[in-house]
């Protein structure tokens, strides 16, 4: 499920004419499927660069922190022609609020972490069939991994079960389902969320000059952590 407000913050800002980059510490091959799968979701394109691990300090020891705004703007300038593009003139979200380095700090905006869980079905998906198409090695791993993980019950390599296997995959399942009842009742909360909301609320302010956008990612924080705001009640329908 996606952050309740994506959609709005994201309509809002195409409408005023923003770029928008994904700057993630994911790998590449991962984070490029999330953002085709969020560009479904919202309909259309709206994502003009993926920047993923190898864009991190990962690979660029020489950055001052994970992540670099400096980095981003120099390579949106130099290779898709935005010579307009400056870190004064960028807004960075991120729920790492060390993301950046010292000098970059005043264009990052701390938001926190979306959790919002949904059981994971490997088994639709990592069949005995996809398995007999793999290396033997590799099948086993994949078991493994998803014993390790508590995702798949502990007999999964086994060919032949005994009761003592049964017995223990039976208790794996009524762990499992209360962790899952668990899970569950936390998406509750998650349907509530209202930061990108709140962004918006920000992008709303003054927009006219050079100084607001400066001074928007303050007004963004300003925003998100008045505490006499309610988030639950700014958002109600007119």
């Amino acid at each position: 499920m996606m952050r309740p407000g994506l959609t709005e913050l994201i309509n809002h800002l195409q409408a005023l004419g923003s770029t928008i980059v994904v700057y993630t510490h994911s790998e590449n091959k991962w984070a490029s499927k999330v953002c085709s799968a969020m560009e479904r979701l919202i309909g259309r394109p709206f994502i003009r660069r993926l920047f993923s691990r190898m864009d991190c300090r990962d690979g660029h020891p020489e950055f001052g922190a994970r992540k670099s705004v400096q980095y981003i703007v120099d390579v949106m300038r130099r290779e898709e022609g935005l010579t307009w593009a400056t870190v004064e003139k960028s807004i960075m979200f991120d729920d790492d609020g060390e993301a950046v380095a010292q000098s970059e700090q005043s264009r990052l905006v701390k938001v926190t972490s979306y959790d919002y869980w949904e059981p994971v079905q490997w088994d639709e998906v990592v069949n005995h069939e996809v398995l007999r198409r793999n290396p033997k090695e590799l099948a086993d791993l994949v078991l493994r991994s998803v014993v390790e993980w508590g995702i798949a019950p502990p007999s999964v390599l086994k060919v032949h079960r005994t009761a003592e296997d049964a017995k223990r995959d039976q208790a794996w399942q009524v762990n499992l389902d209360k962790r899952h009842q668990i899970l569950l009742s936390y998406n509750k909360v998650a349907k509530l969320d209202k930061v990108l909301f709140g962004l918006l609320d920000a992008f709303n302010g003054p927009l006219a000059t050079a100084a607001d956008l400066e001074a928007l990612p303050q007004r963004a924080r300003v925003i998100l952590g008045n505490p006499n705001l309610s988030a639950g009640s700014r958002r109600q329908p007119k």
